[in-house]
Formats: C-alpha cells, sequence, structure tokens
C-alpha cells in the first residue's frame, strides 16, 4: 500500500480517480480522515464507488477536521486527508502528494435567534468581525441595528421544505432586488438535474424567475421585489421557502459565539476572510482559539460566552438548540 499511499492526495477524490484506474479483478482497501465539511457528499461518494468497483474505500465518521486529516496523512495512518485549508510546510507529507479539489461551497454565518422570527440577520464585516472578536457583545448593539436599517429584511415563514435536499438564500442586492440562491445537496443533485426553480409572486400568481438545475448544487436566481408582496420559492413546483419584508427590533440579549475546537480548514478560511478583509490582528491558522485577536486567553477570558465545538454538525446542532 505504500506506493499507493504516495499516489493520492489530501482530499478524498483521488482515491476514486487512482482506484478507477487499477484492475478491479484485486480489491483495494483505502482509508481517510479530515474536513467534517464533504463528510456527508463523501459517505455517498464512497458508498456508491465501492459498489460500483468492488474496492473498499472509507472515510471516517466524523472524519475529525482538517487538521487531523493532515496529520494522520502524514504520519501515514491513512491513505488520504481531507482538508479545507493548504498544507503548510511542517504539515506536509515526507513522501510524494497532490492536491485535488473535488467539492466546495459557500463559508455562512450561521445562527439562531428566536426574536427575528424568521427575518434574515443582515450584517456588515466589520460588524461579524466585531462579534466575533468580542468586542460587539449584545445583539442590541449599535452597528447591529444600524447594518439592518441598510437592508431590507425578510422573513422565511416556510418552516419545512417541500423538496427533500433543497434549500435557498434569500439575499437582498438592493432595495428591490434579491438574489434567490438555491442549494442542492450532493446526495439529492443527481435526481434533481433538469428540474425547474421558480420564484412566484404570491400577490400576482406570476412566475418573476427561473433556473433550470444543472450539474452545479448551487443555482441563484435574481428577481426585482415589491413592498406587500410574498414571494415563494420552488423546486420542481415544490415549495423550499416563502419570503416576506417585515420590520424587526433587535433584543437586548447577550450573543453566544460558537466555534470550532477542533483543527478546521473552514476556521481557516474564516480567519482568513477575517483578516484580509476586515482586521489584520486576525491570524490565519486552523484553530480559531489562536486565530482570534488575542489568542486563547482572550477567548478563556470571554468565559461561557464563546462555546467551542468539534466539527461541522456539533456546531449546527449547538446554534439549532439554543437561541442567541
Amino acid at each position: 500500500m505504500r506506493t499507493f499511499r504516495k499516489s493520492l492526495v489530501t482530499v478524498g477524490v483521488a482515491i476514486a480517480a487512482t482506484l478507477s484506474m487499477t484492475s478491479i479483478a484485486l480489491a483495494e482497501s483505502a482509508s481517510g480522515s479530515g474536513a467534517t465539511f464533504p463528510q456527508q457528499f463523501l459517505a455517498s461518494a464512497t458508498a456508491e464507488f465501492n459498489k460500483a468497483t468492488g474496492h473498499n474505500v472509507t472515510y471516517a465518521n466524523p472524519g475529525g477536521g482538517s487538521s487531523k486529516g493532515k496529520a494522520d496523512f502524514k504520519g501515514g495512518l491513512t491513505d488520504f486527508g481531507g482538508s479545507d485549508s493548504a498544507v503548510t510546510t511542517a504539515q506536509a507529507a515526507s513522501f510524494d502528494w497532490t492536491y485535488v479539489p473535488y467539492v466546495g461551497g459557500a463559508i455562512a454565518i450561521a445562527y439562531r435567534l428566536d426574536e427575528l422570527q424568521g427575518a434574515t440577520l443582515s450584517l456588515s464585516a466589520n460588524t461579524i468581525n466585531a462579534i466575533f472578536a468580542g468586542t460587539i457583545t449584545n445583539w442590541s448593539d449599535a452597528n447591529i441595528i444600524r447594518d439592518m436599517k441598510a437592508n431590507p429584511t425578510w422573513a422565511n415563514t416556510k418552516k419545512k421544505v417541500d423538496y427533500k435536499g433543497a434549500s435557498v438564500q434569500w439575499t437582498p442586492t438592493g432595495p428591490f432586488a434579491v438574489t434567490a440562491t438555491v442549494s442542492i445537496l450532493p446526495t439529492a443533485l443527481k435526481g434533481a438535474k433538469g428540474k425547474k426553480i421558480e420564484v412566484v409572486d404570491n400577490k400576482a400568481k406570476k412566475t418573476i424567475g427561473t433556473a433550470t438545475i444543472a450539474s452545479k448544487g448551487e443555482i441563484a436566481v435574481n428577481v426585482k421585489t415589491q413592498d406587500g408582496v410574498e414571494y415563494s420559492v420552488k423546486v420542481d413546483g415544490k415549495e423550499i421557502g416563502k419570503f416576506k419584508r417585515v420590520e424587526v427590533t433587535m433584543p437586548s440579549k447577550s450573543i453566544t459565539v460558537v466555534y470550532r475546537s477542533d483543527g478546521s480548514g473552514t476556521t481557516n478560511n474564516f480567519c482568513n476572510y477575517m483578516k484580509n478583509g476586515t482586521n489584520p490582528d486576525w491570524a490565519v491558522n486552523d484553530a480559531f482559539t489562536s486565530c482570534i485577536p488575542g489568542g486563547s486567553a482572550q477567548v478563556a477570558s470571554y468565559g461561557s460566552r464563546y462555546q467551542g465545538q468539534s466539527g461541522s454538525a456539533n456546531v449546527s446542532n449547538y446554534i439549532a438548540d439554543n437561541s442567541g
């Protein structure tokens, strides 16, 4: 397996590329660990690959984070490592290897604030920097209120999507303009190809924007909007979002910052954006407590306002279970 390992890369799909070029007469086994961002995709992809080839490719569940993926691969514990961040010189394996990009997606700020009643939170990069750096600590902060007033506030009243594997992000791009970005999970993309996306003016009962799902799992539809109108977003005639403009009063409530406690490539990319886009005092690496201005001592001083969770799923679950 030594030569096989050398030909693999820090991202999981390299296994598929390599194994598919070998004879399926001799079944091979390969294991990987690392980034949790592509966990769901890899679970499906490896199962389908194994079924089609007779090989046995596995990816740890949970993956353990990008830092673990890089460390396990370097240490010879796995045949490939998944990482959402670049491999540094210190992290690089001594044998030959290469990168193979295979899946991508946006990084978003997740939140739960029940007082918004489904309204979309719109914050500037400077305000996000101040929240994660610990200088904005309450949802009623003047900077947050100013950001919310600068952008039309929309609420999604659709609590459960009618098309499994689809979701939509409703992003104002002007006073009367919106981009509806529909995301299809990798597991649902094959069945969704060729399906129609519609943005519907529910008052006029008229479709105002359409797109067709092709090979990409993220599709943007730009539309013009009006006051007093509710809009639905549909995939194959099934509603995945229902939006209307609302007035929002921000509550006087403490902000809890939830971060990845394990080494995370998503954290690395977020910190890189903070450093280069808003605040040069941020550092760039896989550890949030090392990235944040002031470092781990600063995080410790914030006490329970900062909550570390291991893996993307645990971060998501914590936010889903706690308002604020």
